[in-house]
């Protein structure tokens, strides 16, 4: 499974016009970190750069060349908050995941899941410092 993350600030229809040409940082993962444990890292394989387009793919699509078919699994928007990556899927729900490590070996981490039917709280980036519980 190849996890695709774009995070940049250029705007929607910006992005949309330059598809074709922008690349994305791309990753190998034996597991599909969406379907871990809170608190567990997946290693990650670093590859090269796909073509952003593959962010848009709403359904399979077959490459040139017989080179296969893209499937994408689930789609969202990321925004970093405070060194990690938010996740906001567009099916609901959210998590919150951690990438460390460098170019030759990396390794995800999910921080926190909140799964559509409990998804009750705002988004981390509206969130201001927790109350304390009462004791």
């Amino acid at each position: 499974m190849d996890i695709l993350l774009a995070l940049d600030e250029v705007a929607l229809d910006e992005r949309q016009a330059e598809d074709h040409e922008r690349v994305v940082p791309t990753w190998r993962a034996a597991t599909r970190p969406d379907h871990t444990p809170v608190g567990t890292s997946v290693p990650l394989q670093p590859l090269k750069p796909h073509r952003g387009l593959y962010l848009r793919l709403t359904a399979p699509q077959t490459l040139d060349g017989n080179r296969g078919i893209v499937t994408p699994l689930r789609c969202g928007d990321a925004t970093r908050i405070d060194g990690a990556i938010e996740i906001t899927w567009q099916d609901g729900g959210r998590e919150v995941w951690e990438l460390a490590g460098d170019a030759s070996s990396a390794a995800l981490r999910v921080r926190s899941r909140v799964e559509e039917s409990t998804q009750t709280s705002r988004p981390l980036s509206e969130r201001g410092t927790p109350l304390p519980r009462p004791v």
